[in-house]
């Protein structure tokens, strides 16, 4: 039936947002204060790497008789260089196609063009590391910062529209002309399910989330911790891998049940309809689509520490799915009652589903712009320093500084605190400079997808401040 097609596209679209969503947030940092040399997207902060970015604030508490810790420095001192790369050809492409498209006066064109530029990354399919996701979240940051147009440290009713009308709304962009235009391949102006199922691909093990991916999965499934796959480990890791997506659609399912789309007598027999169209979208557990998904799923966790912004998403995301709009009943079509469909019954349910479809659209819209205006509010909660009610530019850059301290230390913890006591000791920092001399994945403290110095002096770093 077109209905459960229509409900299992929101809930596979939903899988989707759920882990790609608003690009997150950046890690150990990249060359020169721009954030985006390695794979980037041409974000820019006042912030150098790892290291550098340190040099100004107090200096962390060093433990003279740390005999780990001395290793550290040791093997610091004997390491490689490290060199990074830029990526201002994909944002020049993106301006390219604002300019070209948008009205110069938009107050939200360079944030459009950045986000067109992450958007091109994903579309290559080329491999990234788990930096450039790194990086990408920054956007969530850029875009809660942007809903105030005019500068005067707060958002209007009149900023909020405009950021709505804009387009920019559409955090996932699966309705944003940039990306049909690139994936649109049978020419209907639209994304087909087998279309956006391809940007998954695009996305997954060989393309922009390749290296949170194989990140995630050797800090997950090494459990003898010395930093190496083995084929026992992989296949047991595998096994699992399906767990995390069977919950997330039972999740949307019961956000749709509280949503009334399973209401009346026949809905359990609808809702068994919809989840039996899913898997049959989805394909069996051995599929191709699946195991992309279970990709995607089996990194959520580190893309979810990867954020920036501080937020608790669930309570507003739960109360978005309660208020999405119920697609129409087709049974409630058939006005003579008799088997099949008549023209004039097919022609109303047909209707009735692109009023549905637009009606999505701008819940979509609306949602995000909510979702965005609560995190500013929430950022204003925390961050204005003066009371003032008013967020200044000192206190957007000090709040990011704030971020950016919290989101290192808690995936220096999420990777490296392997008995889970809150903290990394010396057998645990001890772990890592083995798994460092070994190349080992789980050695890339700063995501960047190279194992070298920097992870060191990023290693040295978090290590001393749990001391500060």
């Amino acid at each position: 039936m077109k209905v459960v097609a229509a409900v299992v596209g929101v809930i596979i679209l939903a899988i989707v947002i759920a882990v790609v969503a608003v690009p997150r947030f950046t890690g150990g940092g990249s060359n020169e204060g721009e954030v985006t040399n390695a794979e980037g997207s041409g974000l820019e902060i006042d912030r150098g790497d790892g290291a550098n970015s340190d040099a100004d604030r107090d200096p962390p508490k060093i433990r003279i008789d740390d005999e780990a810790l001395a290793r550290l420095e040791a093997e610091l001192e004997a390491a490689e260089p490290y060199q990074g790369k830029t990526a201002e050809e994909r944002l020049a492409a993106a301006w390219e196609w604002v300019n070209a498209n948008r009205d110069p006066n938009n107050p939200y064109n360079e944030l459009e063009a950045k986000l067109l530029s992450l958007w091109d990354v994903m579309l290559d399919g080329e491999q990234q590391s788990a930096l450039w996701l790194m990086n990408a979240s920054l956007i969530e940051f850029e875009m809660t910062r942007a809903l105030d147009a005019d500068g005067d440290g707060i958002v209007s009713d009149e900023e909020m529209q405009a950021f709505r009308e804009s387009g920019v709304a559409q955090l996932n962009g699966m309705e944003h002309p940039y990306l049909v235009e690139r994936l649109d391949t049978d020419g209907d102006g639209e994304l087909s399910q087998e279309e956006t199922m391809a940007v998954m691909a695009l996305m997954s093990d060989q393309g922009a989330f390749a290296g949170a991916i194989e990140r995630a999965r050797v800090d997950k499934w090494d459990t003898n911790n010395d930093g190496v796959l083995s084929d026992s480990e992989r296949e047991e890791g595998q096994a699992g891998g399906g767990d995390h997506l069977k919950d997330m659609i039972e999740q949307q399912i019961t956000a749709l049940e509280e949503a009334g789309t399973f209401d009346g007598e026949d809905g359990e027999a609808r809702r068994a309809e919809v989840m039996a169209a899913i898997e049959a979208q989805l394909g069996d557990e051995g599929s191709e689509q699946m195991r992309q998904i279970n990709e995607m799923m089996i990194a959520q966790e580190l893309m979810e520490a990867m954020r920036v912004e501080n937020m608790d998403q669930q309570a507003i995301q739960a109360e978005m799915m309660a208020s999405m709009p119920t697609p129409p009943d087709y049974t409630s079509f058939d006005a003579d009652g008799e088997p099949g469909f008549s023209e004039t019954e097919q022609a109303a349910f047909d209707t009735a589903m692109a009023d549905y479809q637009q009606k999505i659209q701008d819940f979509t819209a609306d949602a995000t712009s909510n979702y965005m205006r609560a995190q500013f509010e929430h950022a204003a909660g925390q961050s204005d320093a003066n009371g003032d009610g008013r967020m200044t530019p000192d206190e957007w850059d000090a709040r990011l500084d704030m971020l950016l301290a919290e989101r290192d230390q808690r995936l220096f913890r999420q990777s490296y605190d392997i008995d889970g006591d809150g903290s990394v000791g010396q057998t645990e920092l001890t772990n890592f400079i083995d798994w460092h001399r070994a190349g080992s994945l789980r050695a890339d403290s700063n995501y960047d997808g190279t194992v070298d110095a920097r992870d060191l002096e990023f290693m040295m770093i978090n290590y001393q401040r749990q001391g500060g």
